[in-house]
Order: C-alpha cells, then sequence, then structure tokens
C-alpha cells in the first residue's frame, strides 16, 4: 500500500514549545533526516512550505510564518542542502552589538570599573538579538513599539550600570527606570502565565535590566514599596509559567532565571547599594 504523507516540516523561527526548539539548524536537522528516510522507504509526502508566509503570524504566532524552504523574499534559507545557521545576519549584529557596547563603556566612563563590561555587553547584546527578533515577532504597529520601549530602556539601564559602577552619582530618574523596566518584566511574566500563545521570551533584552535591579534596585523612598510589590508578582507567577512550559523549555528556563535576579534585587533592595551604605554613618552636609 502507497503512503502519503500529507505535510510535514519544522519552523526556522518563533517560541519553544516543551522541547521542540525552532530554528534553522533543527529545520534542516528535521528535513533532510525525514526525506532521506522517505525515499528510503519509497513513501510520498508533501514538505511544508515552498516559502515562509509571516502574514501567518497573526493567526499562529512567529511560529507559523516560518516553515518555508525558503524566505519570504525567495532566497534559500540552506534547509535541503548546504551550511546552515540559526542566525545568518551573525556579522551585522556582532557589528552593531561591540558599537553599543563601546558606546554604553564611553557614555558610562570607562571600561575599568567592576563589572562595567559585562553590563554593556549584556545590554548591547541584549537589545541588538532583541531588535533583530522584532522584525520576526512583531506583528502590528502596536507590538513593534512595544519591542523599541524595552529596547530604549534595556540600553538605558546599561548606561545607568556602567555609570554607577564607575562611582558617578545616582541620576535622578534611576529608581523611576528600574522601577519602569520591573513593571514592564511583570506584564510580560502576566503574559506569558495567562497568553502565552503569540509570545515569545524576552530574556535577552532585560538581561542587563535584572543584573542593574540586583545591584541597584533602592532600598528606601518612594518606589521601594512599588518594587517589592512588583517582585511578588514575579514570584507568583513563575511557577504558573514553568508547569506550562515544563522544565524541557529552555527559553523558559533562562526567562525564568532572569526574572529570578530582578525579582531578588527588587524585593531586598540593590546589593551594590547595601555594601556602599553600610560602610559607616553619612557624613553631615551643610546646614
Amino acid at each position: 500500500m502507497d503512503i502519503l504523507i500529507g505535510e510535514t516540516g519544522w519552523p526556522s523561527q518563533g517560541r519553544q514549545r516543551e522541547g521542540a526548539v525552532p530554528g534553522r539548524v533543527n529545520q534542516a536537522r528535521f528535513v533532510r533526516g525525514f526525506v532521506a528516510h522517505a525515499e528510503a522507504e519509497g513513501w510520498h509526502y508533501n514538505l511544508i512550505e515552498a516559502f515562509d508566509q509571516p502574514w501567518k503570524r497573526g493567526q499562529e504566532g512567529a511560529v507559523g510564518g516560518y516553515w518555508g524552504l525558503f524566505d519570504a523574499a525567495r532566497h534559500d534559507k540552506h534547509i535541503l542542502r548546504g551550511p546552515v545557521s540559526n542566525l545568518p545576519e551573525w556579522r551585522e549584529c556582532l557589528g552593531a552589538a561591540l558599537l553599543l557596547g563601546a558606546g554604553l563603556l564611553l557614555a558610562g566612563g570607562g571600561w575599568r570599573a567592576p563589572g562595567a563590561m559585562l553590563i554593556a555587553a549584556l545590554a548591547a547584546n541584549g537589545v541588538v538579538f532583541h531588535l533583530q527578533q522584532m522584525r520576526l515577532f512583531s506583528r502590528s504597529a502596536s507590538e513593534t513599539g512595544w519591542f523599541l520601549l524595552l529596547a530604549a530602556l534595556a540600553f538605558a539601564l546599561g548606561w545607568l550600570g556602567c555609570r554607577r559602577l564607575r562611582g558617578r552619582p545616582p541620576a535622578r530618574w534611576h529608581e523611576a527606570l528600574i522601577g519602569i523596566m520591573a513593571a514592564l518584566a511583570a506584564i510580560e511574566m502576566l503574559g506569558l502565565a495567562f497568553d502565552a500563545r503569540y509570545r515569545h521570551f524576552p530574556l535577552a533584552v532585560f538581561a542587563a535590566p535584572a543584573l542593574v535591579a540586583w545591584l541597584f534596585a533602592p532600598r528606601a523612598g518612594p518606589w521601594r514599596e512599588r518594587n517589592r510589590a512588583l517582585g511578588m508578582l514575579l514570584v507568583l507567577c513563575m511557577p504558573v509559567v514553568l508547569w506550562q512550559e515544563t522544565p524541557l523549555n529552555l527559553q523558559a528556563l533562562g526567562w525564568l532565571a532572569v526574572s529570578v535576579v530582578m525579582a531578588v534585587g527588587l524585593l531586598r533592595g540593590g546589593a551594590w547599594v547595601g555594601i556602599h551604605a553600610d560602610k559607616g554613618p553619612a557624613q553631615p552636609g551643610p546646614q
């Protein structure tokens, strides 16, 4: 009896589902392996799709738009043969990240401060990767605006962290900026906990802000209680996300790890603030 496989394939983009990881490398691995097996068994089959169809993102999320053997511009993705990469634009991304990282270090007062290079690297790479994901995941102007807002705030917090580690005094708005980014993280967490179908895990763009919150979140003042509430919200949603995604989902585990770092900083106040505050009583200033 003839066997016909009506459609089969693997997506090259999108968010992970349990242990199933989208990506060009996995797409090539699956398609090449399936074709070889089908040819050996004499099966008839249809591969889905010939071309990427980004318009499907509105109905199926990012994973629905990238099943093609060719991209939407009819360029070969090298799924059937040849070398393949999950990030074919890696040279452009690397160049952009190096420029952004150098800019953060220079604007923050130099690279000799302890930890400044780490924060600059996290912020620069996170913003570049986040913007690269925007092209693939964004389904509307409002979602594009959300991506851009997160990128701008992550870059600003990267600058703030480099500046503080250099020993500069905190900007008047730094507590508000940490609190706003924490609120955006809480919104993302709520979405992943209760409406996760079309959402990806924004761990790259929140990595640097989480570290800045861990180091410099306020231990007093009007933002203190707000941050504690946001930190508790992150903690309460974590088991829900883990239960839904399962421990097989490494993207979810990465997001939860970033959220833990941010939540600890929000709940206790910044570690760096505490170290410097404990050195001794403040010297009285002029009255």
